[in-house]
């Protein structure tokens, strides 16, 4: 084991939890609320948007928790081009990246329910599905 060991199992385990807390919200079994999911007033204002962008931002979750384990795991056991910067940089450069998408997709959501709104049309609200 190398001299970060400790420092790099703590970043695997922080990897499998992010992953773990991502699965319920790509599932659609979180129900609107102030503590838990991708929580922007756009997105606590209406089921029709909080379903669908956070089943997408669980999805999220589960790619970068498992793809930060797999590099921790690559520098645990010396897999060439794996290594703890890369492993931050992945770390630090997805989280923002990710929030940046869910508020562009949340915004996108409301005006695509907005217009389905004005043109009558009915719009899901049923967990799970919605304008993807």
């Amino acid at each position: 084991m190398q001299e970060h060991s400790i420092a790099l199992i703590v970043m695997l385990a922080a990897g499998l939890v992010t992953a773990a807390c991502g699965i319920p919200l790509a599932r659609g079994r979180i129900r609107r609320n102030r503590w838990y999911g991708f929580r922007l007033p756009i997105t606590l204002s209406d089921d029709r948007i909080w379903y669908p962008l956070n089943r997408t931002m669980g999805w999220f979750l589960i790619w970068i928790g498992l793809l930060a384990s797999a590099l921790v795991v690559g520098v645990l056991l010396d897999v060439p081009y794996a290594s703890l910067p890369l492993v931050l940089v992945v770390m630090g450069i997805s989280g923002p990246c990710a929030i940046a998408y869910g508020a562009y997709k949340a915004s996108k959501l409301k005006d695509e329910l907005e217009k389905q709104d004005r043109l009558g049309h009915p719009a899901p609200v049923e967990p799970g599905e919605g304008v993807r």
